[in-house]
């Protein structure tokens, strides 16, 4: 369950990167502090809900989520020199779509395959 765990830190890196970048001395917008906090909070829930066999299969919601971060990240940053938190969005919002993708037990073969092993 190794990317479930990366998943909460960077869940909890959004938690304090508006206070590592300085939003408020950037003079960025409160929908910022949002996102961030928003999106770590749906990001933390749904690597914890994946630790249950029932919900296996939330971890594309993260997916999902990181390919919205990153969305922001690339379409609020302005063109020649952009934001450091603009780029902090694009590159945590690619790191949650790697992890995203990756099968809760990350190191074990998918049931089927074990399933299929132990008849012979």
């Amino acid at each position: 369950m190794w990317p479930r765990t990366v998943e909460i830190m960077l869940a909890v890196w959004l938690f304090v990167t508006p206070f590592v970048f300085r939003y408020q001395e950037a003079f960025l917008p409160v929908g910022w502090w949002w996102c961030d906090y928003l999106i770590a909070t749906a990001v933390a829930a749904i690597a914890l809900c994946s630790y249950l066999p029932r919900w296996r299969m939330v971890h594309w919601g993260t997916f999902f989520l990181g390919m919205l971060l990153a969305a922001h990240g690339w379409l609020t940053s302005p063109g020649s020199e952009p934001l450091a938190a603009g780029q902090n969005h694009l590159v945590t919002g690619l790191l949650l779509m790697m992890f995203g993708a990756l099968p809760a037990p990350g190191s074990e073969a998918p049931l089927e395959w074990r399933e299929f092993e132990e008849q012979f």
